[in-house]
């Protein structure tokens, strides 16, 4: 862990350079924090979170820092050497969405230490080139290496939603849905059924109306649809 502890001495400077060097040092604070691990991150967070989130907003990175967070697993630790420099050289090239050029630093860190963030982190930047079948190559290497990495899920169902593979498609946002409820999950389970049973759809979008106090636009116009299908036309006027 002291392999990290010498950043925050640098990075606690942040404050007191000028705009151009505070926003280097933003980029290297992010990629830290990234990087550092639970446990010593959230000392450094502790007692900047403040400032750092302040300086982020007004660099207009704040997105890129909470994009960066999930892509994490708290029980994830890089070790020293080539996989650290090759990933910090990936996520800043991400940020800066020169996608091919952090996918060549991202599979170079693979070299050096194999861990399911840098498949992650390799599938996003396959999705922003628009190559699906390489991003769901690497999500399946990110699984295999943790079968819990619900990030990697996530993007996994939306791929699939996009190239309308619904079974692969349930069968994730069921998982989801079953290890991390979310009202976002039992949508997408309600569009996927949509298209395989709208008994089932109906019911799932009643469900998460009632969660929402029946005051939800999109959900509305969904049932008055799908009653509209099955013929009720009472029901879809409600």
């Amino acid at each position: 862990m002291n392999r990290y502890l010498s950043f925050p001495v640098q990075s606690a400077m942040l404050f007191s350079y000028t705009d151009t060097k505070r926003k280097l040092l933003v980029h290297s604070a992010i990629v830290w924090i990234a990087l550092a691990g639970s446990s010593c991150a959230s000392v450094y967070q502790e007692a900047t979170d403040a400032k750092l989130h302040s300086s982020l907003s007004s660099f207009g990175m704040l997105s890129s820092y909470t994009a960066l967070l999930p892509s994490l697993d708290d029980s994830l630790r890089f070790h020293p050497g080539k996989a650290r420099e090759y990933y910090v050289k990936g996520a800043i090239l991400q940020m800066q969405e020169r996608s091919a050029e952090a996918i060549l630093e991202f599979q170079q860190a693979l070299r050096y230490d194999k861990a399911a963030a840098i498949h992650f982190a390799i599938a996003q930047n396959y999705v922003k080139l628009s190559k699906q079948e390489l991003a769901l190559e690497e999500l399946r290497e990110a699984l295999l290496l943790d079968s819990t990495f619900i990030p990697a899920y996530k993007l996994l169902g939306e791929l699939y939603t996009q190239q309308f593979r619904l079974d692969e498609a349930l069968a994730v946002y069921h998982y989801l849905e079953a290890r991390k409820p979310e009202p976002m999950n039992r949508f997408m389970l309600a569009r996927l059924y949509e298209l395989r049973d709208i008994d089932k759809a109906i019911s799932l979008y009643s469900e998460l109306l009632k969660e929402l106090n029946d005051n939800d636009a999109l959900i509305l116009a969904r049932l008055a649809d799908l009653y509209s299908q099955k013929g009720n036309t009472a029901k879809a006027l409600e």
